[in-house]
């Protein structure tokens, strides 16, 4: 999400338009298709709350998006963003765009996970059958659709910063699409905490190629109750006291939910974050994750460690955590004056190869790391070949050199073939006026040991210094990227040339 690294570092109803695809700047040939933007104004007003919150919003910017591809239906996808990012935390809501003919047209949905989604589908902020009346904010979207395509899932992180401690509730609300996107049915509550000492963090939501089972994951920060009155902004700077993982899953495609549970506790002053479930070819479930070891040093993980564990039940029960890799994070910071940057230095990213016809199937993980020059930030990507408890030594797989690379992102398409994508400012100048990102991917068909020249999917570079602020300039923690067949898609956050600050969501499709 948001708040959660901070922590770790010191509408039911669809929207009146369609948005027919703008391009986001002129299409070249060293482009895919696209990139498109899909996101345009927002829907929301300022102080759609109608509560005094802290914090500066950036009304009209749009963040962390993730996206989910029907796979019954390429044409059918589904996109999600914070819309209108505070520069404490979180947004005026989770916001969806879908689209049924290929990328051509986007029109917007808004799920009621906010007290704005309720503003704006005319239901008033209180409306108290509604569990978005208690909630100011969203982060954090996650959607997926089922293999049938006729379901797609989305989790939000809806919470409070007025307050002290973790600043008056936090919850993870989820809610079922039956039509594509267009329309989505009332949150069901996966966990709700009005306790100011829990904070429930960075959730995702996956749906089980088996068709009927869908599981959702998170972190959970538990302050010791004497931290209750502490400032909300430095309770977000703190190291955390104890942060489990919670599970919870669905036998019947969503439409009701067992309780939420611990799967995996790393003990006091430890935590984890940026869950993430994938499914292998067997059905096997994998939550991969950052394990962060804030005491001791068994094993010599202190620190952030890439970490997974399994169930082979359908997440009745779960093993213990494996680490993968160490992660060594580093601070992004804009070239030549060194400004920071929001990025995901701390989450991982998981996928699975399902093509392949015997055996557990493959396993990928990519991350941003320095160990490959101590200060540079590269792209580190490791696979299993053995169900997750063997993992190849890491290998950088960016081609940046040394401009730091960051937001790394990876899936497998129907033949096996892997795609990654990330940040990185190769193409910056010396004028430090501005700090010009571009985005990038790579292939590989051979599981990883070889990768294809990289291939620029942003036409020209753009100034992440338009960005909004949250800590650092901030397109998000994560961007989002699927596949449908042998086509890959990606939408992320980028600016324009509009006056700061600005930031909109485009999608890019690369065969």
């Amino acid at each position: 999400m948001t708040r959660r690294r901070d922590i770790r570092r010191a509408r039911i109803l669809i929207a009146s338009t369609a948005i027919t695809a703008l391009a986001a700047f002129p299409v070249t040939a060293s482009a895919a298709t696209g990139p498109t933007v899909i996101s345009g104004d927002s829907l929301f007003t300022a102080g759609c709350s109608g509560h005094s919150e802290p914090g500066t919003n950036a009304l009209n910017t749009e963040v962390e998006p993730h996206l989910s591809v029907n796979p019954a239906s390429a044409g059918n996808m589904v996109a999600a963003w914070q819309q209108d990012r505070w520069s404490n935390g979180g947004s005026h809501g989770n916001v969806t765009a879908f689209t049924k003919d290929g990328g051509t047209t986007w029109t917007k949905s808004v799920p009621l996970f906010t007290r704005c989604a309720l503003v704006q589908q005319g239901l008033g902020a209180d409306s108290p059958t509604q569990p978005g009346h208690l909630w100011d904010r969203g982060t954090d979207p996650w959607v997926s659709f089922g293999p049938s395509g006729n379901v797609v899932h989305q989790v939000s992180d809806s919470f409070n910063v007025t307050g002290a401690g973790f600043g008056n509730g936090s919850s993870i609300l989820y809610a079922r699409s039956a039509d594509g996107g267009q329309t989505w049915q009332k949150p069901i509550v996966l966990q709700q905490d009005l306790n100011n000492t829990v904070l429930n963090d960075k959730e995702s939501v996956t749906a089980d190629p088996d068709g009927t089972h869908v599981y959702a994951v998170w972190d959970r920060l538990e302050s010791p109750p004497s931290n209750d009155h502490a400032n909300p902004i430095a309770t977000e700077h703190a190291i955390g006291y104890h942060g489990p993982t919670l599970f919870a899953s669905s036998s019947d495609g969503g439409t009701t939910w067992a309780p939420s549970k611990v799967i995996l506790d790393p003990g006091t002053v430890n935590q984890t974050i940026a869950n993430q479930i994938v499914v292998g070819r067997d059905g096997t479930l994998y939550n991969g994750f950052d394990l962060i070891q804030n005491v001791s040093n068994q094993n010599k993980i202190r620190g952030d460690n890439v970490a997974i564990q399994t169930s082979i039940n359908k997440g009745l029960t779960w093993s213990g955590a494996t680490v993968v890799s160490k992660l060594v994070p580093t601070n992004i910071v804009t070239p030549g004056d060194n400004q920071p940057i929001r990025t995901g230095d701390i989450i991982p990213d998981f996928a699975t190869d399902t093509s392949m016809t015997s055996g557990p199937g493959a396993i990928y993980a990519v991350w941003q790391d320095a160990r490959f020059s101590g200060t540079t930030s590269g792209i580190a990507f490791t696979k299993s070949v053995d169900g997750g408890h063997t993992w190849t030594t890491p290998t950088r797989v960016d081609d940046a050199g040394a401009a730091q690379a960051f937001n790394a992102s990876v899936d497998v398409d129907s033949t096996g073939r892997i795609a990654v994508t990330w940040y990185d400012f190769r193409n910056d100048t010396t004028d430090t006026a501005t700090a010009l990102a571009d985005i990038w991917t790579r292939f590989s068909t051979d599981g990883g040991v070889t990768w294809s020249a990289s291939r620029r999917l942003t036409p020209s570079p753009f100034d992440i210094k338009k960005a909004p602020q949250a800590h650092g300039f901030f397109l998000g923690d994560y961007t989002g990227l699927a596949h449908a067949g042998s086509t890959f898609w990606l939408d992320a956050g980028i600016t324009s040339n509009d006056p700061a600050p600005n930031s909109d969501i485009v999608v890019a499709s690369t065969p």
